[in-house]
């Protein structure tokens, strides 16, 4: 009887935890070379966890030996177009990210970009259309969008800001059916079999 409790418990605890919603907060700016800074958030902020940003790349000369080189596979190639044959993938993929995305929630949007041409006609000639698209996208957004001329010399600036929000046991009914339907099997079948 206690196991029963104690795994009834555990299991409802596990739901619970998968209700609460986990944020990803970004930033990613241009001023004048680009950067990007993630943040993720759960459990109501009391636990986040800063994910790594724009790193400059070292250039280090590697020796590759000639036996260590990839060659073409010949082999991996067909694998993959016999998956792209498979009846019904595409439509299932497609299934798939769409309820992936309707459960992903945009909290936070903002976007200002400062943007100049070599010729101060031609910026004023950009904006004469950017101007109503930016108008429209605000009305038809949760988000602010500002974009400004820049008159002095040629520059593009700007910084985006944003959060999205899931809640994990959402994403459990797209997954669950993308896993255990036929088109999965069969993928996992062919890869398998051509080991």
């Amino acid at each position: 009887m206690w196991l029963i409790i104690t795994f009834a418990s555990l299991v409802c605890l596990f739901v619970l935890l998968l209700s609460i919603p986990i944020g990803l907060k970004f930033n990613i700016s241009k001023e004048p070379s680009i950067a990007y800074h993630t943040r993720l958030i759960w459990l109501f902020g009391l636990i986040k966890k800063d994910l790594p940003g724009v790193r400059k790349k070292r250039r280090v000369k590697k020796v590759v030996k000639a036996k260590q080189k990839r060659q073409f596979n010949r082999r991996n190639i067909i694998v993959a177009l016999k998956i792209t044959r498979i009846r019904g993938l595409p439509r299932h993929l497609y299934r798939f990210i769409r309820g992936v995305i309707r459960v992903i929630k945009l909290d936070e949007f903002e976007l200002e970009l400062d943007i100049g041409l070599d010729d101060p006609a031609e910026t004023a000639f950009l904006f004469m259309y950017l101007g109503p698209i930016t108008v429209f996208l605000n009305l038809i957004s949760s988000g602010s969008i500002i974009i400004r001329p820049s008159v002095n010399h040629p520059v593009i600036y700007g910084h985006l800001l944003g959060r999205l929000s899931v809640r994990p046991i959402l994403m459990m009914p797209p997954l669950l059916r993308f896993l255990l339907s036929w088109t999965t099997v069969r993928i996992i079948i062919l890869l398998i079999r051509k080991r």
